[in-house]
């Protein structure tokens, strides 16, 4: 068996690795790069043949960039831009152990294909009939190559965009819930400093149920809203608002003010 891809697949049938071979008895018989929780998953094994080692190494990288098959590394996070290839009956053959034919690839499976690739996604075309593949897929956009090729690109930069706006828009929902979570962290304190009339870090700790740092982080932004007096050694601080409702109103005067929030 030879200009092989092959892989490795669990006793539930999942995919573990794929990997390419110019002989596949030797390769599997030198088998060691991989940690030893994969070999002790693998429960069975396929294979691929191809006509050459090149149509196997562009295989193997369309595969893992689609599959992501958890022990590879390599072409996991690369983005395939655009693969065009075709794919001459493309049935994953048993090497040892294998009782089932799996569904995987099923998209691939019995036949010629012109196979389109576009960050890690793989559409089926069109079959391909005698011309060579590269007429039959320009002459789906015939009369503007280039053009189609800028839209591909355009496209790509338009994805790229939309996930970086996501994840701006996730961070600021991350901080805009965490400021209203302190906030109201920070009226329990209030309400809980003038209903005991007292304050310290292990009340706060014992009442609110933070860690000690946090609970002295609350302390010192009563403190800096001056609600409360200063540390003065063994004395207990002084509550310096004697309305609760004035102590609160000082709170929510100053919550523009990112400090404050940030317990």
């Amino acid at each position: 068996m030879e200009n092989c891809i092959y892989r490795f697949l669990d006793i539930n049938k999942k995919l573990l690795y794929i990997g390419k071979a110019k002989h596949l008895e030797e390769r599997l018989s030198n088998h060691n790069h991989l940690p030893i929780e994969c070999y002790e998953k693998t429960a069975y094994i396929e294979y691929i043949g191809f006509p050459s080692m090149e149509d196997a190494n562009i295989m193997e990288r369309v595969l893992i960039s689609m599959l992501k098959p958890p022990y590879n590394t390599e072409f996991k996070s690369n983005n395939i831009t655009l693969h065009i290839m075709e794919v001459a009956n493309l049935n994953w053959q048993k090497y040892k152990k294998v009782n089932n034919d799996f569904p995987n690839i099923q998209d691939l499976n019995n036949g010629k294909y012109i196979i389109e690739v576009i960050d890690g996604e793989i559409q089926v075309i069109g079959e391909i009939a005698s011309e060579p593949i590269e007429s039959v897929f320009k002459n789906r956009y015939s009369e503007n190559w280039e053009k189609y090729l800028e839209e591909m690109q355009s496209k790509k930069l338009e994805r790229e965009n939309k996930k970086k706006i996501k994840k701006l828009e996730d961070k600021k929902t991350r901080e805009k819930n965490k400021s209203l979570e302190n906030k109201k962290l920070l009226e329990n304190a209030i309400d809980i400093i003038f209903e005991q009339q007292q304050v310290s870090a292990s009340l706060l700790q014992r009442y609110l149920r933070v860690g000690f740092n946090k609970a002295s982080r609350i302390i010192e932004v009563l403190d800096t809203l001056q609600i409360i007096g200063e540390f003065n050694g063994s004395k207990a601080r002084e509550l310096l608002i004697e309305d609760i409702e004035e102590a609160k109103n000082i709170l929510n005067n100053n919550l523009s003010n990112k400090d404050i929030l940030d317990l």
